[in-house]
């Protein structure tokens, strides 16, 4: 039996070039921002780390699609999304607070890689809803 792909995959290939963009912007910012005040390498690895959650999200939610869609019961798919989906927040938060409280990243540039996948998705479908009309 032949295991499904992962849709979010295909997605995330879909949004690199958004994504790298984004992160250019963003470095762009902080880097701006740091010629009037002091940055460090917290800015950088609080980009890194923002990105892998973000990622990990994003995967994580593709997994938890396939999985609800595969329980036959509609209670029991509702079940697994809601634990996926608080699993997930609480995950987020235990690691961005462990790396805040051992002092490894900068807060703002962790938490605005969280945002990429909802900007590129309203770019993305503002974008194509112009081109279908």
């Amino acid at each position: 039996m032949k295991k499904k792909q992962n849709q979010a995959i295909a997605e995330i290939k879909q949004m690199l070039p958004t994504i790298l963009l984004l992160n250019g912007i963003a470095l762009i910012v902080f880097g701006v921002y740091g010629l009037w005040n002091h940055i460090d390498w917290r800015v950088f690895t609080g980009l890194a780390v923002g990105n892998a959650i973000a990622l990990g999200n994003f995967v994580l939610l593709g997994v938890t699609a396939n999985k609800a869609l595969e329980r036959k019961q509609e209670k029991k798919a509702q079940f697994t999304a809601n634990l996926s989906y608080g699993s997930r927040y609480l995950g987020t938060f235990v690691i961005l607070a462990v790396c805040l409280i051992y002092k490894v990243i900068a807060v703002i540039p962790a938490v605005v890689p969280l945002f990429f996948p909802q900007i590129y998705y309203l770019v993305h479908y503002t974008f194509h809803k112009a081109d279908k009309e």
